[in-house]
């Protein structure tokens, strides 16, 4: 290789490295908004609810637990956690994997705690509906108003 072709290819590298470093502002994972999403909607009259923290464990399946205050009458600020469960989907790893761990895992909660009091199945299922639901009918009220 020349000087030349050394050059251009380090400038290359440079470059991509800028790039990708430059759009590294990763947003926040669907999983981890959809569980903020139905946190809220099954917490409503305790509103605001001001988000503080998540983390994620991966134990099999993934484990999404966000720490967060709402305002409870008489105790405002109380400390809350919720955390949603999220099936491994993915038999065998790819690249992706290593770059977003939560690629591999359903985008959709099989199972909801909420200060580690577990959810009944239904109650969960008709919050995630309600929450996938939400921009339809907001889509369709619009469409409506602009006829």
């Amino acid at each position: 290789m020349t000087k030349n072709q050394h050059f251009t290819l380090a400038i290359f590298f440079i470059s991509t490295a800028l790039v990708m470093a430059s759009c590294s502002g990763k947003t926040e994972d669907v999983r981890i908004k959809l569980c903020k999403k139905v946190t809220e909607r099954l917490l409503n009259e305790f509103q605001p609810i001001v988000f503080n923290s998540n983390a994620t464990q991966f134990r099999g399946d993934a484990a999404i637990t966000l720490n967060f205050t709402v305002n409870k009458p008489g105790d405002e600020h109380k400390a809350v956690k919720s955390t949603c469960f999220y099936k491994y989907e993915i038999p065998e790893e790819s690249a992706i994997d290593h770059v977003d761990p939560l690629f591999a895992y359903s985008t959709l909660p099989y199972a909801m705690s909420i200060n580690n009091k577990t959810l009944p199945k239904e109650i969960l299922t008709k919050a995630v509906s309600a929450e996938q639901l939400e921009p339809i009918i907001e889509f369709i009220e619009e469409i409506k108003r602009n006829l």
